[in-house]
């Protein structure tokens, strides 16, 4: 015979094993991000940069993954002539101490009195984020906004356009092996 006692343990054990069950599944998918979450991601920057009708002479991408967000980006705002060029960086690492180095960064005439988009894949702290800023305001844009596909929650600099928050770093989907550097890594020269 079924009591009270048991029905209530009953449907507090199921209670229980719904709401472990749902975070289990939910962190699991938090932790991917996919190509889909890439392309929706850069349609709500374009939305964004859309709306706030900033129209750029020049789209640079920085690093790998900012080339990727600047050309979506780049063929679908409102001019979607708009060009790109792209920069890469890396890190070098002297006692604990990172140094960001800027690689084939774009012709100071490219960037004089023009309206500049910068695009990055995803900003961790931000530091990064604000070396280029200030090598980018060196050579005097008339306007510079950022926009980043991920941004985390310790900024010191904080993008123009965004489209996700992320708790901690994940992997990207254009990480296709383990020797793919990462943010912040040390291997990285």
């Amino acid at each position: 015979m079924i009591t009270w006692w048991s029905l209530i343990v009953s449907f507090i054990t199921g209670i229980t094993g719904t709401v472990l069950l749902y975070e289990r599944i939910s962190g699991w998918y938090n932790k991917r991000i996919t190509w889909k979450r890439i392309l929706n991601g850069s349609k709500d920057i374009v939305t964004k940069v859309n709306k706030e009708a900033f129209i750029p002479d020049l789209i640079i991408g920085g690093g790998r993954a900012g080339s990727i967000l600047a050309s979506v980006v780049s063929g679908n705002l409102k001019n979607s002539k708009t060009p790109l060029c792209s920069f890469d960086f890396t890190y070098e690492w002297n006692n604990k101490n990172r140094e960001v180095k800027l690689v084939n960064f774009p012709h100071p005439d490219l960037i004089k009195n023009k309206k500049i988009l910068l695009c990055l894949g995803r900003v961790n702290t931000g530091g990064t984020l604000k070396i280029m800023l200030k090598a980018f305001n060196n050579e005097s844009p008339a306007e510079l906004k950022t926009a980043s596909l991920f941004y985390s929650n310790t900024l010191t600099t904080i993008p123009d356009f965004y489209s996700y928050k992320l708790l901690k770093i994940k992997k990207m989907p254009w990480h296709l092996n383990k020797n793919y550097p990462k943010p912040g890594d040390p291997k990285i020269s």
